[in-house]
């Protein structure tokens, strides 16, 4: 599967061009300069601090696409653009810092042939938080830890953390509403 580009995903543009967000326009106007197909590339202007930053907006809507698309709870598939690169990711059973280990990690965790997530909200919480919850069926690939490897179905809720001066996500907190092992 390729990942949309950022700038395709928030605007149904072509995927060849990336964006650059800067706060100095109070629109919030996008410019693109041509990339890639599916590179996204953060350009910093000198003295604008803010030209990394994107809109809970643009966020939430990566989050919604990261969820239902790559289904990266699963697949570790998330568009790392939108993370700081050491965020770190607290669920239930392990602690993961960094988005290259969560990728790694989680990708290695589930059979993804036999796993989906559902994702059933997405809101703003507060100025620096955005609660995603979902629902998660599936199995583990190492399922001589859980009999089957087979998973009861299991809602979940991730809670991401903004950091205030870039907007990027700094933490994912996953909690469960039930164990997935029933």
């Amino acid at each position: 599967r390729r990942r949309k580009s950022l700038q395709s995903l928030l605007f149904g543009a072509p995927a060849t061009a990336v964006l650059t967000f800067s706060a100095s326009n109070n629109a919030g106007s996008a410019f693109a300069s041509t990339l890639a197909d599916d590179e996204i590339e953060e350009e910093t202007s000198v003295g604008d601090e803010s030209a990394n930053s994107f809109t809970f907006e643009q966020i939430m809507e990566t989050i919604k696409d990261d969820i239902i698309e790559h289904q990266y709870l699963i697949t570790g598939d998330l568009n790392d653009v939108i993370y700081m690169p050491e965020c770190e990711f607290k669920q239930p059973l392990q602690t993961i810092k960094g988005t290259a280990d969560f990728k790694k990690r989680i990708g290695q965790l589930w059979d993804q042939s036999k796993s989906s997530v559902e994702l059933l909200e997405v809101s703003r919480d507060d100025a620096t938080h955005i609660v995603a919850t979902w629902r998660i069926t599936g199995a583990l690939k190492n399922f001589y830890l859980f009999g089957s490897g087979k998973l009861a179905p299991f809602i979940g809720r991730t809670r991401y953390t903004l950091d205030p001066d870039s907007n990027k996500i700094v933490r994912s907190y996953e909690d469960w509403e039930s164990t997935p092992w029933g």
